[in-house]
């Protein structure tokens, strides 16, 4: 596949291959997120249907895709490890192979040393879903990425991996049209609208495949009007508190533009050349924008994690541009010196996740300071898989405890979130489905108590007492457990 690649070359990917595997296998601190450990569990479990009882801003494609994986391999950290570890060796081959056919060797070392270190950085939360929409845009970057092609297959090959990236993550939408737009520039150098045109349906085409199955499918259940509102209706009315990459601190913020700071420098470098409006520079640029859409309004790392594939072959391409400039001018020293500060905080990068390990410990974020939590509700009570257990509050850091040990959350499941408990009479469904099917015990985390609707503690109250305590690990903090008074 790699046409003429050294062994220098293949041991330097066996190595950055062990690497990640390693950071992914265990090394790095780490958080598994709900919509890969509770929703690929609780979706299987009767009686919660997407968009119907669980209600989540999240598109099916993603949710069916962990299903099935789950059916495969049901323990949920060895799942996800188990996906990020073989998605991102895959991804790093793809980067090092497009950065080598585009600028050469050196351009593919590059990209793939730069994909190595960034990648465990920014995407600390294994198979959240920015990194399959970052996966798939790069695998449509290398079906589709040159417009002189004869070969009509590549345009709707991408538009399929881009629709597929749609059913991930509604920003993906973006990435279509950073397509279109390529598509649309390389027009005004070989003004061929037949062609160009062509391409455009064809890659359309692809774009709308899988959501239309997806869509029949929801219809078939009937559930496509509750689909549209959770999925498009309600993050269009941007509900949720913000949270600016600029409150991160100044640490986090050198670290972003260290990261960054290739992408100018391939601006420089490729924009002004006109032969490149046909070909993948254009491309990989226009990518940069949609990837980065996530981080808004509520930043988080993880949320940079899509752009990695992209940035890091803009990383391999700028530098092999770079080191083959001739005339030695300011210009090039500039553009060299800038270079050079890149290298240097990528290889730098790579002791990051160490450090965080060695400085703060090891961390299965979002699921070992639950496992303690389960074990305690276990040894002091009746529990066994099926029972219905109450947790307070429903946020990231508590909603993994289903899936430990195959307790049941309430009949109608959402997150108690003001900008979820904000959307009209979801407050009321949840504790009428409690009143219906009542959890025989509740788990509150007391650290997050005033966050809770005051409807749901004048229920919490009214209908259960507490008979035990403990204190969780991490930030956790005590947590208290609450019995069903009329039991």
């Amino acid at each position: 596949m790699i046409k003429g690649a050294k062994p220098l070359e293949w041991g330097l990917l066996g190595l950055l291959s062990t690497y990640l595997a390693a950071m992914y296998g265990g090394v790095m601190r780490a958080t598994f997120s709900l919509p890969v450990v509770l929703m690929p569990w609780l979706l299987k479990q009767p009686g919660y249907d997407l968009y119907e009882t669980v209600y989540i801003p999240y598109m099916p494609g993603y949710m069916w895709f962990n299903m099935a994986v789950h059916s495969l391999i049901p323990q949920p950290v060895l799942r996800v490890r188990l996906m990020m570890i073989v998605l991102v060796i895959v991804s790093l081959v793809l980067v090092f192979f497009l950065a080598r056919l585009w600028h050469g060797p050196l351009a593919g070392i590059g990209a793939a040393v730069a994909y190595a270190a960034w990648m465990p950085l920014w995407a600390d939360r294994p198979m959240y879903m920015e990194v399959m929409v970052g996966f798939l845009t790069l695998a449509a970057v290398a079906v589709w990425h040159q417009q002189d092609s004869d070969d009509w297959w590549q345009p709707l090959a991408a538009g399929i991996l881009v629709g597929a990236a749609v059913l991930v993550k509604q920003q993906a939408l973006a990435v279509a049209g950073s397509f279109l737009i390529w598509r649309t520039i390389g027009l005004f150098v070989e003004r061929d609208w037949k062609r160009g045109l062509t391409d455009m349906a064809l890659f359309l085409g692809g774009v709308a495949l899988l959501p239309t199955v997806s869509i029949s499918i929801l219809a078939v259940q009937g559930r496509v009007e509750a689909f549209l509102y959770w999925t498009w209706t309600y993050p269009l009315n941007n509900p949720f508190e913000s949270r600016s990459v600029f409150a991160s601190g100044v640490d986090e913020l050198i670290l972003i533009v260290a990261w960054l700071l290739p992408v100018g420098l391939y601006i420089l470098l490729t924009v002004g050349q006109r032969a490149s409006w046909r070909g993948p520079a254009i491309l990989i640029l226009g990518q940069v924008v949609p990837l980065l859409t996530p981080m808004f309004p509520r930043y988080g790392r993880f949320h940079l994690s899509g752009a990695v594939p992209i940035i890091a072959l803009i990383a391999g391409g700028a530098l092999a541009l770079i080191l083959q400039m001739e005339k030695k001018t300011w210009q090039r020293l500039s553009l060299q010196a800038a270079g050079a500060g890149a290298v240097a905080a990528t290889l730098g990068v790579f002791l990051l996740p160490t450090y965080y390990r060695v400085r703060l410990g090891p961390r299965v974020g979002e699921w070992s300071p639950l496992v303690e939590v389960s074990q305690q509700l276990e040894a002091q009570t009746d529990i066994t898989a099926g029972t219905r257990v109450w947790v307070l509050p429903a946020t990231d850091p508590t909603d993994n405890f289903f899936a430990i040990h195959e307790v049941l959350p309430p009949t109608v499941w959402v997150q108690t979130y003001p900008w979820f408990q904000s959307v009209p009479g979801i407050t009321d469904q949840v504790l009428a489905a409690i009143e219906a099917e009542t959890p025989a015990y509740a788990v509150v985390f007391e650290r997050w108590r005033m966050e809770l609707p005051e409807q749901m503690v004048v229920h919490l109250e009214a209908h259960y007492e507490p008979f035990a305590t403990m204190t969780a690990p991490d930030e956790y903090g005590d947590v208290t457990f609450y019995r069903r008074i009329d039991r």
